[in-house]
């Protein structure tokens, strides 16, 4: 899911402003790059935190539903599978009730917004877990996943494109 080639070039131009935007509010790439090394070192899984917030030196991290441990073990195995065939798509078959976890997940996680506020700015950046969902896929957003499930050497492939 961290294939940076897998995402189309206006994908790439919005990912690049969006991640350049919350480096310029902290500070600095090293403060980013730093929360990221955080999130992906703390464990259990800082999205499944009880009081569906993560605070990380300058920035914190909130969304409005408790997000359980099952859930978010789902949605890693759900990218692992994806990772380099169907670029940030999650597919499954409607139809079919093996996939009733996956769609259950999906319905789960589209209605939360996650809020990273960076201490001293008023304003801070929202965004959902998927961009668009279909009937037969959902499409995860690349800046939740670059926050929550890619390692450092992304977002720098990232921002020096």
């Amino acid at each position: 899911m961290c294939n940076y080639d897998c995402l189309t070039q206006a994908q790439k131009d919005e990912l690049k402003q969006q991640i350049q935007d919350i480096v310029e509010m902290m500070g600095g790439l090293n403060f980013f790059l730093k929360m990221i090394e955080k999130l992906r070192a703390s464990k259990p899984h800082p999205l499944s935190a009880r009081n569906s917030k993560v605070m990380i030196d300058k920035c914190e991290i909130s969304w409005d539903k408790v997000i359980f441990l099952d859930k978010v073990t789902l949605l890693e195995k759900a990218i692992k599978s994806n990772r380099n065939e169907n670029k940030y798509l999650i597919t499954f078959d409607a139809d079919d009730k093996k996939n009733k976890t996956i769609i259950n997940l999906i319905r789960t996680l589209s209605p939360i917004t996650f809020k990273l506020k960076i201490a001293n700015h008023v304003n801070g950046v929202d965004f959902k877990v998927f961009n668009e969902i279909g009937k037969s896929s959902a499409e995860l957003n690349p800046l939740f996943v670059s926050i929550f499930f890619c390692y450092v050497n992304f977002i720098k492939t990232v921002l020096k494109d």
